[in-house]
C-alpha cells in the first residue's frame, strides 16, 4: 500500500495523501515495513495538492484583476500636432525656464 501512496502521490496528489495514510494505519497495525514510502507518498501528496491549490488561486486572481482591467474607462487618445521653438539664453546667474503648453486639438 506504500507503494501505492508514492505512485499516486505522483500522479493524482490528493490519492495519493488519502493512501498514505491509509499505509501507514496498516504498517502501525501490522508492523511491517514499507513507513519510509508511506510518508513520502505523504508528503509529495501534499506538497503537490499545495502547489495545485496556490495555482487555481492565483489563477482566480488573475482573472478577476484582468475583468477589473477590462472594467476601466478607456478613453482615445489623440495626439495634436506640437511645435518647441527655440529659445535663447541670456547671461545671467541662472537658466531661465520655459513652460510648454500642450494643447490637444
Amino acid at each position: 500500500m506504500a507503494i501505492v501512496a508514492l505512485v499516486s502521490a505522483l500522479v493524482f496528489a490528493p490519492l495519493g495523501i488519502v493512501f498514505g495514510h491509509i499505509a501507514l494505519s496498516q504498517i502501525r497495525r501490522s508492523d511491517e515495513d514499507g513507513k519510509g514510502l508511506a510518508i513520502a507518498g505523504l508528503v509529495i501528496g501534499y506538497i503537490f495538492t499545495g502547489l495545485f491549490l496556490l495555482m487555481i488561486a492565483f489563477l482566480i486572481l488573475f482573472v478577476v484583476l484582468a475583468n477589473q482591467f477590462d472594467r476601466l474607462p478607456r478613453t482615445p487618445t489623440t495626439y495634436g500636432t506640437y511645435s518647441m521653438q527655440s529659445t535663447t539664453w541670456t547671461e545671467s546667474t541662472s537658466p531661465r525656464f520655459t513652460v510648454l503648453c500642450l494643447v490637444n486639438d
